[in-house]
């Protein structure tokens, strides 16, 4: 998919738009706690700062060992890695940003699925994850890039009638706005591209963080009093969320800066 072309690329900073609420940046060697190349902090650049953490350290993922272009990432294993703040509840959080590189293609064969980011309250996590559509994740997930057909459907509030491409191994960023407020319309973009829902038929649903009991975990599945699942496997380069319904010149704006920085 070609690259995003945007007078806001070069010398855009997410503190330029309103309602920054969390920013995580890899590349940032200030925001990374380490020893030996295990992560034991990850500081949000946001105005919050809600900071992820991981004291143990064989749940620890790794910096400096790989990058995306030129710029380092944090590495996931897909087995045990993941970083969370209890203290964080992203109540209000409706437009999501993030670059990746998964290390497993993502498709409708894809097992076990793999969460980025979630947070939970009781039995079920709301997030975003990837894998296959149907009993996959058994909680509540944003979307799934999983299948070539449409009218495939995710479960629960996940992307309905969805005719979404497989993540193939690779450097990625994803866009996700939920566009018109009250109206459970949102849009879904890997790599510049168009909307990728098909939206013909079917319903939309509508997304956002919930209250939670756990916070903010990335790397994985934090459900509330179940122990923490489906771990992502691969690279995570940069996460920005916003409470606003971006429009689509601001959403632009944020993927062409991620594009251009990123390389992608």
């Amino acid at each position: 998919m070609p690259l995003i072309i945007n007078p806001f690329r070069v010398g855009f900073n997410p503190y330029d738009l309103d309602n920054l609420q969390y920013w995580y940046d890899a590349s940032d060697f200030d925001t990374i706690i380490k020893s030996l190349g295990a992560v034991s902090e990850w500081k949000d650049k946001g105005p919050n700062g809600y900071h992820l953490l991981q004291p143990t350290g064989v749940n620890q993922p790794q910096t400096g060992t790989r990058k995306i272009n030129t710029l380092d990432a944090i590495d996931f294993d897909g087995t045990s890695h993941y970083l969370q703040n209890p203290g964080a509840c992203p109540s209000n959080v409706r437009s999501v940003f993030l670059v990746f590189h998964p290390d497993v293609n993502i498709d409708e064969t894809t097992t076990p699925a793999r969460i980025v980011i979630s947070t939970a309250s009781g039995e079920y996590s709301i997030g975003d994850g990837y894998g296959p559509a149907t009993g996959a994740f058994l909680n509540e997930v944003l979307t799934a890039f999983d299948e070539d057909e449409p009218n495939v459907y995710v479960d629960r509030q996940g992307a309905s009638n969805a005719n979404l491409p497989d993540i193939t191994i690779g450097d990625h960023f994803y866009s996700m706005v939920r566009q018109v407020s009250g109206s459970g319309d949102w849009f879904i973009g890997l790599d510049g591209s168009v909307d990728l829902r098909d939206l013909t038929s079917g319903t939309r649903h509508d997304w956002e963080f919930a209250s939670c009991g756990t916070g903010l975990t990335i790397g994985a599945s934090g459900r509330k009093g179940t122990p923490v699942e489906f771990f992502w496997d691969g690279l995570i380069g940069e996460l920005i969320m916003f409470s606003d319904e971006l429009t689509t010149a601001e959403r632009e704006a944020v993927e062409g800066y991620l594009s251009h920085k990123w390389g992608i």
